[in-house]
């Protein structure tokens, strides 16, 4: 009788056992990665004005920089700092920075070190607004239309910089006698340098009827929201108010505020 297999039923396929081979030599070390950031060489002095460029900047090395980037130089304890745009790129040493002005960061003129660490930033959402507001000024309105910045120290905001601004002002109005005229006092925005002229569609009017008693507020007069762009770096903006009957309504209040967005 036959001997009875072990295996019932019998594998129809062959196993196969891999058996680890020996353990290859290392493979090459890679090469270094590149730093995220440099240092400046020498000192940089700040440009006198926000949107100026300072060229020939000096640093250890450009070859992480593109055009357009926003770069922040700084000491390592983070008291002195200032953001800059990437405008040129020289050499392997040497770039083109415009300062962009950040809240916080060192003025205008002033000075960073060298040896200060220079690295990528984002940019700011939105700068801080510049405002001027102004109380108890008591400008009496005259026919004319009249800067409330010479006469009174009124409102007056300087743009800091080239770009697109959002504008805001308003004024409030009063009576300076008791009157049977009716008055029509119009307040509007001027840009007082860089060839002067009035803002386009700035003005804004309030209508008096007549009054028994003074003063009495005629009213608080919101103007257009104006957006304003400019490719100056100062322009000077300021608030002028004039009415239909001379010294009737007087100017109490005014405010002015620029919002720079692009």
């Amino acid at each position: 009788m036959p001997a009875t297999s072990p295996c019932v039923p019998c594998c129809s396929t062959p196993l196969s056992v891999n058996v680890p081979g020996t353990v290859g030599a290392g493979g090459l070390n890679g090469a270094a990665g590149q730093s995220a950031f440099t240092t400046l060489t020498a000192i940089l002095t700040l440009p006198a004005a926000v949107g100026d460029t300072v060229a020939g900047v000096a640093v250890a090395d450009t070859s992480w920089m593109a055009y357009g980037q926003t770069v922040i130089v700084g000491d390592e304890g983070g008291t002195k700092f200032a953001e800059f745009k990437v405008m040129a790129i020289n050499s392997a040493i040497s770039v083109d920075l415009k300062l962009l002005g950040y809240p916080g960061s060192v003025a205008p003129t002033g000075t960073l070190a060298s040896g200060a660490r220079v690295s990528a930033s984002g940019q700011w959402g939105l700068p801080a607004p510049i405002t001027s507001y102004k109380t108890a000024l008591a400008y009496n309105v005259a026919g004319t239309l009249i800067a409330l910045a010479a006469i009174t120290g009124g409102p007056s905001v300087t743009l800091t910089q080239a770009g697109t601004y959002v504008i805001f002002a308003c004024a409030k109005i009063d009576t300076i006698a008791a009157t049977a005229n009716a008055d029509k006092t119009t307040v509007q925005l001027f840009r007082s340098n860089n060839t002067p002229a009035a803002i386009a569609n700035s003005d804004a009017s309030a209508i008096s009827v007549a009054y028994a008693t003074a003063p009495t507020t005629i009213g608080v007069v919101s103007l257009p929201v104006i957006i304003y762009p400019t490719l100056n770096a100062n322009d000077n903006i300021v608030m002028y108010a004039g009415c239909t009957t001379t010294l009737h309504s007087t100017i109490t209040d005014a405010d002015l505020v620029a919002v720079r967005i692009f």
